[in-house]
């Protein structure tokens, strides 16, 4: 079968740390290849490569970190000719909400004003918004915070930061990189998107609840992981 290539435009190092460790733990059985590129001055940088060797793979990956949100859609622009000449047959882009100035109000325009500038003949392209930021995904999943230091109870995070993990809308958190490192400040710790502290986060996350569960109450998840799915499960 000819092999089947999705190239996945992020807006930076969580993200796509994220990607890189979420699709390694639920390609399983598929002959899936990831390959991580980082975007610099126009130029594009390998950064890593995992999975089966390119030879032998069915499913092809490529992430392309673009280091900035604004730059997803431009990015996705300038290299679709050369993407659709290489085969990929699914182009999609991530990216969050916040910084200047915008609310999760600002959703649909956002969205209103990118899909004129992508392109989608022959081969689709789009943008998923990850609402104010992606750390909001990682809320949800409770044995992150439990795992890190025993203090952290859900309990103890809603009396402490008001926010109850166990019943509430993660879109509703307005900087959720900022209260992912104010409750790691409360043991000790830090979360201020460093390499080091992005890696340990995305590490103690637990794929398969959120792949299974936590996407049926995260809407820019469910849309991500519906076009994964799309991609590697069908012919």
């Amino acid at each position: 079968m000819p092999v089947k290539k999705l190239a996945l435009f992020v807006e930076g190092q969580t993200e796509f740390i994220f990607l890189r460790e979420f699709l390694v733990a639920i390609a399983g059985a598929l002959k899936l290849r990831i390959e991580g590129t980082q975007l610099k001055g126009g130029t594009l940088f390998s950064v890593f490569a995992r999975g089966f060797p390119l030879d032998d793979a069915e499913f092809v990956v490529v992430l392309f970190n673009c280091g900035n949100d604004g730059k997803v859609a431009s990015a996705i622009r300038d290299r679709y000719e050369k993407l659709v000449s290489d085969g990929f047959t699914s182009i999609l882009g991530l990216r969050d909400l916040y910084g200047e100035g915008r609310t999760r109000n600002d959703l649909h325009a956002l969205l209103d004003g990118l899909k004129p500038f992508l392109p989608n003949d022959p081969v689709e392209s789009r943008i998923i918004i990850a609402v104010m930021e992606i750390e909001a995904w990682f809320l949800k999943e409770l044995y992150n915070f439990s795992r890190l230091d025993p203090k952290l109870t859900s309990d103890f995070i809603n009396g402490t930061f008001g926010v109850d993990l166990t019943n509430f809308d993660v879109h509703e958190i307005a900087h959720p990189a900022g209260l992912i490192d104010a409750i790691f400040n409360s043991v000790g710790l830090r979360y201020r998107k460093r390499l080091d502290e992005v890696e340990g986060l995305v590490s103690r996350l637990d794929f398969e609840k959120l792949y299974l569960e936590d996407r049926d109450h995260i809407p820019a998840l469910n849309e991500l992981l519906t076009e994964i799915d799309y991609f590697l499960l069908t012919a």
